[in-house]
């Protein structure tokens, strides 16, 4: 599993460097407590964005270990087949119970916010699926939305002022919704991925006008594991992630960061 050393992580490839010349140019994202490392990454069924979500966690858990513990914790809505390999895990809380996880990092959160806690360990929620855990949620009556209300609200303030609190957020979802980022939320994800042949209102919704243009204009279309990332709201690459062969790493990886 390719990283650097400190706090830089790869997040992919160049895309047009790898497709014209086969060469694997990488392109880094800075993930230290400085920056803004509240990552995005969606994508359709089949355009690789578990795999890539998987990859991101792992390298951001090795660039961590290296001068620091961490503290991780896994939420799963759709409790999909590809993180079976996590569900004895301690941290791994998956359909029903993944409003516990973020319990567990906001009340973290807070306690670092009033004071009482002066530690400023990197705790990070991963959270599969938060945009259809979300719209779920609404659909179950009066009760159902004001939980989501109250979990989206919680989901802001991590966004906004965790940073400076050691505290991170990683979402991987299909589909971005507007709705479930209020208050302009989403623009605080420091690292943006989207991948395969996205609509254009996800473009819309993540990215400067400009660039929307810009990726217009490309006669080739993304395949799986193909797209675009967005690096601290200004720094656009067409990026190729990684492609893994083999998984028995970065599952023992995120299940020890889980255990």
């Amino acid at each position: 599993m390719m990283m650097t050393s400190g706090k830089n992580i790869i997040v992919g490839y160049d895309l047009d460097d790898w497709r014209e010349y086969g060469q694997k140019t990488p392109i880094y994202a800075d993930v230290s407590l400085k920056t803004n490392a509240n990552a995005l990454i969606c994508g359709m069924s089949g355009s690789g964005k578990t795999t890539s979500g998987q990859g991101i966690v792992t390298r951001l858990i090795q660039a961590q270990q290296e001068e620091e513990p961490a503290e991780y914790y896994f939420a799963d809505f759709k409790r999909e087949d590809e993180y079976d390999y996590l569900r004895d895990c301690k941290r791994y809380y998956s359909y029903d119970r993944t409003l516990e996880a973020l319990e567990k990092v906001y009340t973290i959160m807070k306690r670092r916010q009033s004071g009482e806690d002066g530690s400023r360990r990197p705790c990070t929620l991963i959270w599969d699926e938060y945009c259809a855990n979300m719209l779920y949620l609404m659909t179950k009556g009066t009760d159902g939305k004001k939980q989501a209300s109250s979990t989206m609200s919680k989901v802001s303030d991590i966004l906004m002022i965790g940073r400076s609190l050691g505290i991170r957020l990683i979402c991987i979802v299909q589909r971005p919704d507007a709705s479930v980022f209020p208050s302009g939320s989403r623009v605080n994800f420091g690292i943006i991925t989207i991948l395969g042949a996205a609509i254009d209102s996800i473009y819309e919704m993540l990215l400067p006008k400009d660039y929307i243009a810009k990726i217009a204009e490309r006669t080739r279309p993304f395949g799986q594991g193909e797209g675009v990332v967005l690096l601290q709201g200004s720094e656009l690459h067409y990026v190729k992630t990684p492609r893994v062969r083999d998984f028995t790493k970065i599952r023992e990886t995120i299940r020890g960061a889980l255990e």
